[in-house]
């Protein structure tokens, strides 16, 4: 029996960083983030638009190809099953881009809000992820700026 201290990899460390690196770029092409940074009490819209996403359902459209597959969106806090109550979804049908929107509040700024978006493709039953970073400002800060500007 082999010792713990060993380790169960019998390859070397460069092997192993290699291999680790690899995952890292996979995952982190498939969970790309997005930052934005609304202020408190000022509506926020943020469009969900599913030429965004269809890069990402295999068969992937050749260039020039056009494709119109049924997208729709499902939006939650992450962890959670919903969004915030300050968070509004809405999409009319799947062909059309959907729509986040709400007035973030003070209680909320400075702690980043993470919303998970997943598209589904209604024709592949394909799936793909985004994180969307909400970072909520002071909106006192934004209005002195402003006023400075004018």
């Amino acid at each position: 029996m082999r010792c713990c201290a060993a380790g169960p990899w019998p390859h070397s460390g460069g092997a192993l960083t290699t291999l680790l690196l690899t995952v890292y770029t996979i995952l982190s092409k498939v969970h790309s983030d997005r930052n934005v940074y609304p202020s408190a009490g000022v509506l926020f819209v943020h469009v969900l638009e599913r030429e965004y996403f269809k890069g990402e359902f295999p068969p992937y459209p050749k260039p020039g190809e056009i494709s119109n597959d049924p997208i729709t969106f499902n939006t939650n806090l992450m962890g959670y099953p919903d969004r915030p109550g300050w968070l509004r979804y809405i999409q009319r049908t799947p062909y059309s881009d959907g729509v986040l929107y709400g007035s973030p509040t003070v209680e909320n700024v400075g702690k980043p809000t993470i919303i998970e978006i997943t598209a589904y493709n209604r024709r592949t039953f394909e799936t793909a992820r985004h994180n969307l970073i909400i970072n909520i400002m002071s909106a006192e800060g934004m209005w002195r700026k402003e006023l400075l500007v004018f």
